[in-house]
């Protein structure tokens, strides 16, 4: 393997990682987005990466999380609806 060859798969890997952290980022930046009852909650993005044949990595897309979101009671909130009740993402993460 020449050294061109690893500069492939490291330039394949950080195109990879620049992604996953443009996802992580917008991720939680909208962490705790509230919407009305009649928008669809905030859904994450989850980076899905493939290995490649010569050592390197794709994106191969970006999946999104759940859309249910979950109801918060709150009167305040200038997206609420009648009942005072608002759209929050609903938390997916989970320790490993």
């Amino acid at each position: 393997m020449g050294a061109f060859d690893l500069l492939r798969i490291a330039g394949s890997s950080l195109g990879m990682h620049q992604t996953w952290l443009d996802a992580t980022g917008h991720n939680i930046a909208n962490a705790n987005t509230v919407r009305g009852t009649d928008e669809e909650a905030f859904r994450a993005q989850y980076v899905v990466a493939r290995s490649r044949a010569d050592g390197g990595v794709d994106v191969s897309g970006v999946a999104l999380g759940d859309a249910e979101g979950r109801l918060v009671h709150a009167p305040d909130h200038p997206s609420r609806t009648p009942t005072a009740t608002c759209g929050c993402p609903r938390s997916t993460w989970r320790a490993r």
